[in-house]
């Protein structure tokens, strides 16, 4: 069983051949907050693909912590390298569209991770329908704010605005030359 003194080099090292869509500062902070999630605490990721992140985010965090991944379309790619990691019985995997996931969870989270739909209407639907799972100062990471400025990141702008949100950093990072950034808010 894998602990939570791994090295963010480490998990990257366990995950060499998923094809992780995370420049290297979004895996940072994503180790970053998932490693600070309480014990017995509850993760929840929005957009499996091949689980990049959900791996991470599981292997950073205390094995205490329950995690879930949502997407409605299983990658074959994933549950092979969830057996391989040993991670069967701490990530979940749910299969449904991000829209109809939260009557599934039964526990408050903690930090949650949106990069599902990557437009405006997407990423304000993912937190308006999971707000009320989200514990008083959940942490909310949002992923291709800077990549998609214009739709994501305007439904974070958004969501500040409605004082739903405040912003705690944005790390702007690169994948193959493109500018992808990751913003991390916390529910007020």
């Amino acid at each position: 069983m894998f602990t939570t003194t791994m090295t963010l080099d480490e998990i990257n090292s366990l995950i060499c051949n998923v094809d992780v869509k995370l420049a290297k500062g979004d895996r940072e902070i994503l180790y970053k907050y998932a490693q600070r999630v309480p014990k017995g605490g509850q993760i929840v990721d929005i957009g499996t693909c091949q689980g990049g992140s959900a791996f991470i985010m599981t292997l950073a965090s205390d094995d205490s912590v329950g995690v879930v991944t949502i997407d409605p379309n299983p990658n074959p790619l994933f549950f092979t390298k969830k057996v391989e990691l040993g991670l069967e019985n701490r990530l979940e995997y749910l299969q449904v569209k991000s829209i109809d996931a939260p009557p599934l969870i039964d526990k408050q989270i903690d930090l949650l991770f949106v990069d599902g739909i990557h437009n405006k209407q997407g990423v304000m639907d993912d937190y308006n329908n999971f707000e009320y799972l989200l514990k008083d100062k959940a942490i909310v990471i949002f992923h291709d704010t800077e990549l998609y400025k214009n739709t994501i990141r305007e439904g974070v702008n958004q969501l500040i605005d409605e004082t739903k949100v405040i912003e705690i950093e944005t790390v702007l990072s690169e994948i193959n030359g493109v500018t992808t950034g990751i913003t991390v808010t916390m529910k007020l």
